[in-house]
């Protein structure tokens, strides 16, 4: 597993499916269990950053895994600059799951150093994505060509990381401990925070993708 992920739906369902994945790694029940939390704030601050610091700091009762489970309408800066650090050093064994409705709520900085999961999945799953995940390098590339032409609908390469993005969650969720799943839902995430940027180069971070990320 990954150290640190971020869950992008509704807090009621995202947690009911969260919490029954967790118990399938863990191989039981998570209630009473002590290397297990979950909060939920409104807004989560720097006071209950440190809190979680703290929490992260102590050593496993059982001697396994730990999980923190976070969930919030938003997250101060202040607090997600705390958080950075605590990402940066994870202890062995403890997984984090940050659950937020909107993944822009987040710093860029934070988005970087977690795994992003869009649970709900969002804007409608595009054809070409489908279409993507299933074909070979040779022919992504064709596909993405619509994606960098000048008068691209914005809409388009929205619904394709969408797609995207849904494929992975399903795989990652049926095998946490897939590496090469985790890698590219990272990387996936990467070509993602550039794509805005006015001056990127969005046919290399498609070419770039279309490499990356393995064969569904």
């Amino acid at each position: 597993m990954h150290h640190a992920y971020t869950l992008i739906g509704a807090p009621g369902e995202v947690l009911e499916r969260l919490f029954t994945t967790l118990e399938k790694v863990s191989a039981g029940t998570l209630a009473g269990n002590p290397d297990f939390y979950s909060a939920r704030h409104d807004v989560f601050g720097i006071n209950e950053s440190r809190e979680l610091s703290t929490r992260a700091a102590n050593k496993s009762f059982a001697g396994g895994k730990r999980f923190y489970i976070i969930s919030a309408e938003s997250f101060t800066i202040e607090a997600q600059n705390a958080l950075l650090k605590l990402f940066e050093e994870p202890t062995a064994g403890t997984h984090f799951f940050i659950i937020i409705p909107q993944v822009e709520r987040l710093l860029a900085t934070l988005r970087s150093r977690v795994v992003i999961i869009n649970v709900e999945g969002g804007e409608k799953e595009s054809d070409l994505a489908q279409k993507f995940i299933t074909a070979s390098p040779a022919t992504r590339l064709k596909l993405i060509a619509p994606l960098t032409e000048d008068e691209v609908d914005p809409q388009l390469a929205r619904n394709f990381f969408t797609g995207l993005e849904k494929a992975l969650h399903q795989r990652i969720q049926n095998n946490f401990t897939d590496k090469s799943l985790i890698a590219a839902s990272k990387e996936l995430s990467r070509v993602q925070k550039y794509w805005n940027d006015p001056a990127a180069a969005r046919r290399l971070l498609l070419e770039h993708l279309a490499l990356a990320l393995p064969k569904f």
